[in-house]
């Protein structure tokens, strides 16, 4: 996506599409998971929509997007966030509270590898520290839903087709 200015500038936006539509249920119903919460790291922020509706939210959260440095160089900046580059596959900065919209993408080991290194960045239970894994739920084709259904397959099925490992 570096490489390329026009397909990154599209699945930017349309990475910020989808975390927009999620922030209004995590914002409204899940108000209480920020209690406490003084850092915030939206890791692989695609947008960094999360973490700009975060900050407008709740004031008290210093919130930080981290991504590639390509993607940071790439975003148009705010004064609500902090914006770090970086791999997380080598280091995640150190926050009370993480959001993660990305383990869909990768394969089981290094999923393993991205929840190690949330490990080590998260402060400790007892201080608060935890993690929020936003992703599709997998196996919901209940047939009560059929276009939401067909959405989610067509989505499995890009991922299988895009998750390469090297």
């Amino acid at each position: 996506m570096g490489t390329i200015p026009r397909f990154d500038k599209r699945v930017r936006e349309g990475l910020g599409s989808d975390s927009a539509s999620i922030m209004k249920v995590l914002i409204e119903d899940c108000r209480d998971q920020f209690l406490g919460v003084k850092t915030l790291v939206e890791e692989a922020g695609g947008t960094g929509t999360m973490a700009l509706a975060i900050a407008e939210a709740f004031l008290h959260v210093k919130c930080t997007i981290f991504d590639l440095p390509h993607m940071i160089e790439a975003f148009e900046k705010s004064d609500k966030v902090a914006y770090v580059g970086g791999d997380m596959f080598e280091r995640i900065p150190p926050a009370d509270l993480l959001i993660l919209k990305v383990l869909h993408g990768w394969s089981d080991e290094q999923c393993v590898k991205i929840l190690k290194n949330c490990k080590e960045a998260i402060s400790t239970k007892e201080k608060g520290g935890k993690a929020i894994i936003i992703d599709k739920v997998m196996d919901t084709t209940d047939g009560v839903h059929p276009k939401l259904t067909e959405t989610q397959l067509h989505f499995d099925i890009v991922m299988m087709v895009h998750n390469t490992e090297k």
